[in-house]
């Protein structure tokens, strides 16, 4: 028979006698001295184990000690308290167990002295060889097709099984864990070699259909063996896609009776939506009295947003009905609800005088290529509740779409004006880390309309706005790559210098335009002075010009002027960019 824990307690002396003798008695305190002791085994052989370190730990203090397979182990003069004692060997698992040696307590004796009272527990520890293997495969069920299922979990809990009721450790680690590879294979090495729980845990697919196995159970893994495991089949755990949440629902299945004539309806379900399937097999319609109302569908992920092209009426009664599909094509779910929009009102009217504001943004204020903000002005509109900024180029966004809606408009003198941010999808290069909305002559269209619960008033007027500000000197530069020096006094033949210009990182530049180069000694032009320019690229440029024979270029100033950006600004006349020759 296998050796089991038994912790044994021997008292001695814990009669408590009371004497009377002639004289008084009086209280002595009996103070508890604990003693552990015992040998380790093997679990499964049951042949006592040498070298097994016990650790033990009480109020923070820790002490160890070496178990040997002749003499075992005694751990002497304990103090009351509650232990914690860890046994560990190489290539076996490590266990912990509890043992409480007991409290000091008061009685009534008539002694002369104090007594020590002793507590012996004998606990002797089972270790487990940690030589045992454990693998399978776990498929997924999927229309009564047994596909092989990665990213499955496996779990071995040595924790949950014990041999009997008198058993009272755990093991370290208690629970190990493995994943099922690409073809839904899972193995376990070196583990524990004892009986041990195995379960499979719920298993979700990237369609969002989750599969289980709940036919969990407990194996006995002998010591050097690996125990081949077979296929375990996880079954679709039945959920179908359904309707969770909806902005029309006043509580859960119940329509709302106060629905914002303005606002799209939202349908959430507990599953991702198949698109394709919905739309050619299924449908998403908004009806009042039987009759569809035009509405946009759009999909994204678990969601469904329904876009009436005008806003609702107010006080009346519409209907949702779908059928929608879930990423499994078995899976769909068909229903209706019904919604009242709320009363009646005044829808606002149009938006007039909506311009750049020259109050904030100035008198003479232009766009530049890279501008990302702007601040508009508009009169006043009664009964508004919000604002809605819409936008579009002549670049990549040919459609208006909606830049802001906002409820944060500042008024000045008489006017009201709103902040209007140009987010990233208005960028002429996606590629580059620079916001460049207005590069390369591009038009960005903006309008804005009032809106409140009776729905949506018509758009102002559109204002376009397009890059107008040319280059500066600030935006060139003339590099120093000037080929050679330009004093040509000693040579009897010309000679020809090659310099290099750019401009800055986030500009672009018309190649069609060519710049002109002019020289300067002092405030006296050069002339005539023989040059070419030519484009490398947008941002790159190269200067070649001629020094005469017996002529000196040195310390005079070459000029850079007419350099033209990708919106067409050419730079003043009177700007340039300058570099002293050498």
């Amino acid at each position: 028979m296998r050796n089991k824990n038994i912790i044994k307690l021997v008292s001695l002396a814990l009669i408590v006698a009371m004497v009377v003798f002639a004289g008084c008695q009086k209280q002595e305190v009996i103070k508890i001295i604990g003693f552990i002791q015992g040998h380790a085994f093997d679990g499964n052989t049951n042949a006592p184990l040498d070298n097994v370190k016990i650790t033990w730990s009480v109020a923070g203090k820790k002490d160890s000690t070496v178990v040997s397979a002749a003499d075992g182990y005694l751990i002497s003069n304990l103090p009351s308290g509650d232990y914690s004692l860890w046994c560990s060997k190489e290539n076996y698992t490590t266990i912990l167990t509890d043992i409480r040696i007991g409290e000091e307590f008061t009685i009534t004796e008539t002694v002369r002295g104090g007594a020590n009272k002793e507590q012996i527990v004998t606990y002797n520890p089972n270790l487990y060889p940690l030589n045992a293997g454990f693998s399978g495969r776990v498929y997924k069920n999927e229309d009564g097709v047994d596909i092989p299922v990665e990213g499955a979990k496996v779990q071995l809990d040595y924790n949950s099984q014990t041999e009997d009721d008198e058993e009272n450790y755990r093991f370290i680690p208690n629970l190990y864990e493995a994943v099922t590879d690409a073809n839904g294979y899972y193995s376990f090495t070196n583990i524990p070699a004892t009986r041990v729980y195995i379960r499979f845990l719920d298993f979700t697919d990237t369609n969002g259909e989750t599969y289980g196995n709940h036919t969990n159970y407990t194996k006995y893994l002998q010591s050097g063996n690996n125990y081949a495991n077979g296929n375990t089949i996880l079954t679709r755990v039945v959920d179908g896609i359904h309707l969770t949440e909806t902005n029309a629902w006043s509580s859960t299945g119940v329509g709302t009776d106060d629905f914002v004539v303005t606002s799209n309806i939202f349908l959430t379900f507990n599953k991702n939506v198949d698109q394709g399937n919905t739309k050619s097999r299924g449908y998403v319609y908004l009806q009042n009295a039987g009759i569809d109302i035009a509405a946009e569908v759009t999909f994204l992920d678990n969601e469904i947003n329904i876009n009436p092209e005008e806003s609702l009426n107010p006080n009346t009664t519409y209907e949702v009905a779908y059928m929608v599909y879930a990423l499994q094509g078995y899976d769909v779910t068909t229903s209706s609800f019904s919604f009242t929009t709320a009363d009646d009102a005044t829808i606002p009217n149009k938006i007039e005088n909506f311009q750049i504001s020259s109050e904030i943004m100035g008198v003479d204020w232009k766009a530049d290529y890279n501008t990302t903000s702007i601040v508009f002005s508009f009169n006043k509109i009664d009964d508004a509740e919000r604002y809605e900024v819409y936008a579009k180029d002549d670049n990549n966004n040919h459609e208006y779409s909606r830049l802001i809606e906002t409820v944060n408009v500042d008024q000045v003198d008489g006017l009201f004006h709103i902040f209007v941010p140009i987010n990233q999808k208005f960028d002429y290069y996606n590629s580059d880390i620079y916001q460049t909305p207005f590069s390369h002559g591009t038009t960005v269209s903006f309008k804005i309309r009032a809106v409140n619960s009776a729905g949506k008033g018509e758009f102002s007027d559109v204002v376009d706005i397009k890059d107008e500000l040319p280059f500066t000197n600030a935006d060139l530069n003339i590099s120093n790559t000037q080929s050679q020096s330009a004093n040509n006094i000693a040579n009897t033949e010309p000679i020809e210098i090659t310099m290099q210009f750019s401009v800055s990182n986030s500009r672009y530049a018309d190649k069609s335009v060519t710049p002109i180069v002019r020289l300067f000694n002092g405030a006296t032009e050069i002339t005539p002075f023989n040059s070419e320019v030519t484009w490398v690229n947008h941002q790159n440029g190269t200067i070649v010009f001629t020094v005469p024979a017996g002529e000196d270029y040195s310390g005079m100033e070459l000029r850079l002027y007419n350099v033209t950006d990708s919106s067409g600004n050419t730079m003043d006349p009177s700007d340039y960019e300058a570099k002293i020759l050498y």
